[in-house]
């Protein structure tokens, strides 16, 4: 089932090209496209080049994040609200802790919120 939708969104995007592969190399893909070029710059602009979780903004936030990944919400893959700005280092905690599949705005919002406990 997950593979399925993963091809069928790459597929989309590839402009109908179709091709077997592995969650991760479809995600590589996916990330590696003139859309989301687009889409990731949009999102550092929304969000002033600020990361969303330690509101580190000295080296800057280089990171769109997706809020809800695109193998599983494929709508949302290219909407600026499905995205916030994290750097490098909350990005890579955020993966260690949750990965790339399945991930939700309530998990977002949860490791932002694990991150300031009492606020």
């Amino acid at each position: 089932m997950e593979n399925d939708r993963l091809l069928d969104f790459v597929n989309v995007i590839q402009g109908g090209k179709s091709f077997k592969s592995k969650s991760q190399r479809g995600l590589a893909i996916i990330n590696s496209s003139e859309k989301f070029s687009g889409w990731q710059n949009n999102v550092l602009i929304k969000d002033v080049f600020i990361c969303q979780r330690c509101f580190g903004y000295e080296k800057g936030a280089k990171v769109a994040h997706r809020l809800y990944d695109p193998f599983t919400h494929p709508e949302l893959a290219y909407e600026v609200e499905n995205g916030a700005c994290l750097c490098e280092r909350c990005e890579s905690d955020y993966v260690k802790k949750h990965g790339v599949i399945r991930t939700s705005k309530r998990q977002f919002d949860n490791f932002v919120k694990d991150y300031y406990p009492n606020i």
